[in-house]
This record gives structure tokens, C-alpha cells and sequence, in this order.
């Protein structure tokens, strides 16, 4: 997950061959950034956070000294396009969250826990800030990882007329349906389950997802769980789809995915002739532009 404090951190270890670096900032964090003029920190948090009732401003009134100043967000943007084009990667992880509260953040290295307050980043100052990370994505032509909580259809509307890649992580919440609809009318989005939070959804989350836009993930910060992790979500995608899986004994096909009927033409792959592992390299070589 990107962060506020994390980019140099990212840039850091950027050229290791095993890493695909990430830039890009979260939707739990994007309330500390406004977008034009500098305003006052007590009216910049009023606009964002939208509190209703006198007792909500009260709140909020209390809550001031505690909160960041206010920073510019284009220079932030700036930074990430030069990140970018120095080491390569992709954007992310960006997006909407309907659902989650803004945090006030200790000092990095503080043992602190963050403490929630009662607001929500609102979704209008969410949605700006993801359009112009979408937006150099597609300008800088490489992919985006989003988050999606209980915003689908807000989600869907951003995505119109975004012609990168793609991917929304732990499959954002989404319902089966709506995944199918999503798959079938945007062919660059593409769909990772991980078991620590699509897992909760149940199987069918994983079996709408079409074969050629399935990837996978751990979700985890751990780095000694990512494995794990992954391996669990790849096990779990093969049982749904009824995919054949890899093991230390038993590989794929070298057939880049075509099988050929007996007039020679291409056909479709059946689930039980299709390698999962193989299929989730592909996919993602695919999905990163290879």
C-alpha cells in the first residue's frame, strides 16, 4: 500500500529485478492534499471532510491542531512522474474508499498506533486526486493497481475512458455480477483475489473472473507472508476455475495459451486444460505491457 512517507522508500530498492515499484498515493491518506489555490487549514479540512451538523464542526474544530498542514498535491504528482520514468513500474496503489475513516499518523518510527477520527475523506476530493494519478498513467503508458471499497460504481465511472491497464486489487468488495459487468465492457481491467480479503466474498467472486484478466495476490505488508500468500490465493483460483495446477513435479504447456481444433483454427481453452500458474504469468506479463 502506498503512503505518504514510503516513495523514496519505493525509489530505494526500484532497480532490484525482483521488484515492480509501485508509486502512488492511497485513498486513507489523500485527505492531507489540496488541489489549487492554498487554502486555510481549517477550511481545507472543512471542504474535504464535509461535516453536516454544527456538532460535526465542533468535532472538527477540536480535531485541527492535531491534523497535517495542508500540502500541495502537484508536486507530489510531479514527483511521481519523474519516479516513473527513472525506474520504471506502474502507479498504485490509488483509488476510492467509501468506507474508511482519515487516521492522524504518529511520526514515522513511533510505536504509536494511529488514531481514527470520525471522518471520511469525501468521495468528490477522492475521485480528483485518483484521476490525476489515472491520468499519468496513462500518460506515462504504464499500468495502475486501484483500491475499491464500497464505492463499485464510482469506481466503474472513473475507469470510463481510461485506456491503461488496470487492476483492481483483492477484487475492490466487488460482487460477481458487477465483476462480469466490469470484465465485459472495460477489457483493460484486470483482477487479483487474495485470500486474506477476497476469500471473505466467497468462490464465485474468483470464477466470474475471465481467464485472461485473473491475477493474484497476497495483500499482506509482511514480507515473510507474501509467498504464503500467494501461493494460498494461486492454490484457491485454481480450485475455483477448475484449472490444472503447477507443482515441483508437473509444469505447464509451451503452448502460449492456443490449443488448435482439428481444422487447424484456434479454440478456446477448456478450464480443465488450462495451467493456472502459467496462465497468471501470462496474464501478468500482459498486464505490465511485456
Amino acid at each position: 500500500m502506498s503512503t505518504y512517507i514510503d516513495q523514496d522508500s519505493v525509489k530505494a530498492v526500484a532497480d532490484r529485478k525482483d521488484i515492480q515499484p509501485c508509486f502512488g498515493y492511497h485513498p486513507w491518506f489523500v485527505h492531507r492534499y489540496y488541489l489549487g489555490e492554498q487554502p486555510s487549514k481549517r477550511d481545507h479540512y472543512l471542504a474535504v471532510f464535509a461535516p453536516k451538523k454544527a456538532k460535526q464542526v465542533a468535532e472538527l474544530e477540536a480535531l485541527l491542531p492535531q491534523l497535517p498542514d495542508p500540502e500541495p498535491f502537484e508536486p507530489l504528482l510531479a514527483q511521481m512522474r519523474e519516479n516513473i520514468k527513472e525506474c520504471g513500474g506502474m502507479v498504485g496503489e490509488i483509488g476510492l474508499d467509501a468506507t474508511a475513516r482519515a487516521r492522524i499518523w504518529p511520526p514515522r518510527g513511533s510505536d504509536e498506533p494511529a488514531q481514527m477520527t470520525p471522518f471520511k475523506t469525501a468521495m468528490t476530493h477522492q475521485t480528483a486526486i485518483c484521476k490525476l494519478q489515472l491520468e499519468l498513467a496513462e500518460e506515462l503508458g504504464v499500468p495502475a493497481s486501484l483500491h475499491c471499497v464500497n464505492a463499485s460504481g464510482a469506481t466503474m465511472d472513473l475507469l470510463k475512458g481510461h485506456r491503461g491497464n488496470a487492476c483492481i486489487h483483492s477484487c475492490g468488495g466487488m460482487s460477481p455480477d458487477f465483476i462480469t459487468q466490469l470484465a465485459r465492457t472495460m477489457p483493460n481491467v484486470y483482477f487479483s483475489p487474495s485470500v486474506l480479503i477476497t476469500a471473505r466474498l466467497g468462490d464465485d467472486v474468483v470464477r466470474a473472473v475471465p481467464r485472461d484478466r485473473m491475477l493474484v495476490e497476497s495483500d499482506t505488508s509482511s514480507i515473510g507472508d507474501i509467498t504464503r500468500l500467494i501461493w494460498a490465493a494461486t492454490v484457491w483460483i485454481s480450485t475455483c476455475k477448475g484449472w490444472k495446477l503447477e507443482t515441483e513435479n508437473v509444469g505447464g504447456d509451451d503452448d502460449d495459451g492456443e490449443v488448435f481444433d482439428e481444422k487447424g483454427h484456434v479454440r478456446e481453452l477448456r478450464d480443465d486444460e488450462t495451467w493456472t500458474v502459467q496462465t497468471l504469468e501470462r496474464n501478468w506479463n500482459r498486464f505490465i505491457g511485456r
